[in-house]
């Protein structure tokens, strides 16, 4: 490729970056792949276009893109920019989901990097044949791999990285109700029942206008169950005083010394904490 080539990918608007490709009268070279693939996912601008221009200019689609065998679609992934439409641009174009790395791993297993995980990504993922029970060369599937990240960096990261997966009343309820160490047990259930479907009208937009709503219903949810539970315990507190005051109450009929009932009362509730 010549320098303006080059220059056109890193500086100029999409529209003008198809143009270039889907105009070029020789087909990319493998190292020309790599170097274009490199660019545009670098760019944080991988439009929804850009794989079938690609395509059209011979584009190597599943070139790697370093030396552990990571591609533009796990690259996609890892920064939360996949949504169906590209996912299938990406599919007609040749981009082989399925792939693995050096270490075993698919595109599925980045999708938590930075992003909410989105259950319309996941099905559409699924639509072209990505297996999230596969597990890497570590012995990881792509929950255990979510559950392991979850445990070492709180529940904080468990509410923003998965709420996406919910769509149900029930599902934020379970979702939330969930300690970090039991959160693979919520995303195995909820995961192995998104079903295979991609949505081709569902673009990048929509997908984080989805998880921001997600997040936020996530947010409300917590602070709803932490109410309960708050209330929950001035309700066991409020009963444990009023069995305290009976007790007093009957001792002091029988003619019992205040003092002697005060540590009666005083022993009972030190032999139970």
């Amino acid at each position: 490729m010549q320098k303006k080539e080059y220059h056109t990918l890193k500086t100029a608007p999409v529209d003008e970056i198809i143009h270039m490709l889907t105009t070029r009268t020789q087909p990319l070279t493998k190292d020309e792949s790599k170097e274009v693939l490199r660019i545009l996912v670098g760019r944080s601008r991988f439009d929804y276009r850009l794989p079938s221009a690609l395509k059209s200019c011979g584009c190597d689609m599943n070139v790697s893109l370093d030396s552990g065998q990571m591609r533009c679609g796990d690259y996609l992934a890892y920064y939360g920019r996949l949504s169906p439409r590209l996912i299938s641009e990406m599919n007609k174009a040749g981009y082989d989901f399925t792939k693995t790395n050096s270490e075993g791993r698919h595109v599925g297993y980045y999708l938590h990097a930075y992003s909410t995980v989105s259950e319309q990504v996941i099905g559409a993922l699924k639509f072209v044949g990505v297996d999230f029970n596969h597990q890497d060369s570590h012995g990881m599937t792509v929950v255990v791999r979510y559950a392991d990240d979850v445990v070492r960096h709180g529940h904080e990261l468990m509410l923003h990285r998965f709420c996406g997966l919910c769509s149900t009343q029930r599902d934020f309820e379970t979702f939330c109700s969930k300690d970090k160490y039991h959160a693979g047990e919520f995303l195995a259930d909820i995961m192995d029942a998104i079903p295979a479907k991609c949505d081709e009208r569902i673009g990048i937009e929509e997908i984080y206008k989805d998880n921001s709503c997600k997040y936020s219903l996530a947010l409300g949810m917590r602070q709803h169950l932490h109410e309960v539970k708050a209330k929950q315990v001035i309700s066991e507190e409020q009963t444990h005083q009023t069995l305290q005051q009976r007790k007093r109450i009957v001792m002091l009929s029988h003619g019992i010394p205040a003092a002697v009932v005060e540590k009666c009362v005083q022993d009972k509730q030190n032999k139970k904490v």
